[in-house]
């Protein structure tokens, strides 16, 4: 009989961002498209849910930018630095 051991390592991160994209009126924006980059590495692409929102994304400690895209809507991006163990609360 042979046993095999397999270990799988994760990366987990502390630092988290989360959001919500409003429109010029304050209304949830459902269903954008939100990019997390770092340089010209898109680290994360997720979608706000019906009430805008987005996240948490885990990421490593550092300096992102968020960019915001929907059908008829579009925001200028959004610098965030996050530090170690920090959070950062994006409202677009």
């Amino acid at each position: 009989m042979c046993a095999h051991r397999f270990f799988v390592t994760t990366t987990a991160f502390a630092e988290t961002i989360r959001g919500k994209v409003t429109d010029p009126q304050s209304k949830p924006v459902a269903g954008a498209r939100v990019l997390v980059t770092r340089g010209s590495t898109t680290i994360v692409t997720t979608t706000t849910g019906a009430d805008g929102q987005f996240g948490p994304i885990s990421v490593p400690t550092g300096d992102y930018e968020i960019t915001v895209a929907a059908p008829g809507f579009r925001a200028a991006p959004k610098q965030v630095k996050l530090a170690a163990n920090g959070s950062a609360e994006v409202q677009i």
